[in-house]
């Protein structure tokens, strides 16, 4: 004989997961309050709390490039160099463009021993015909 409580417990159980699914929001709105919280933390100094919240960002949208520039502010303030150094990269490769990552990227290769790939890295924004005035102030 099958109880009235199985059955309703059996439904509760398969539409529990579906509720609190409904209630998470997608993973960019997920993203964007751990990052948002992640810069009232950066405001109020707290590079600690910050950078838990900017990975969890990262955790859900992870191609979002302000939240990696975030995360190397912190990690250089924290003096956390593999972070900043694998941050740096992903800032580069999310944003191959990005003048200001690519310099700090290559001054770390060059403080490590890897001269050559720093200047592939710096060299592959200046073009050769037309010299790149901002790749030369900030070098």
């Amino acid at each position: 004989m099958k109880s009235v409580y199985t059955s309703s417990s059996s439904r509760l159980l398969f539409a529990l997961p579906l509720i609190l699914l409904a209630g998470c929001g997608s993973p960019e709105e997920r993203a964007q309050g751990f990052y948002e919280k992640g810069m009232e933390l950066i405001a109020k100094k707290d590079d600690l709390g910050a950078r838990v919240q900017l990975l969890s960002a990262a955790k859900y949208k992870a191609d979002r490039v302000d939240v990696w520039r975030a995360l190397v502010g912190v990690e250089e303030r924290l003096k956390s160099g593999p972070s900043v150094f694998q941050d740096l990269r992903r800032v580069v490769e999310l944003d191959p463009n990005d003048l200001d990552a690519r310099v700090k990227l290559a001054r770390i290769m060059v403080a490590g021993g890897a001269a050559d790939a720093a200047l592939k890295l710096v060299e592959s924004v200046n073009d050769s015909e037309k010299p790149n005035a901002p790749l030369h102030a900030r070098a």
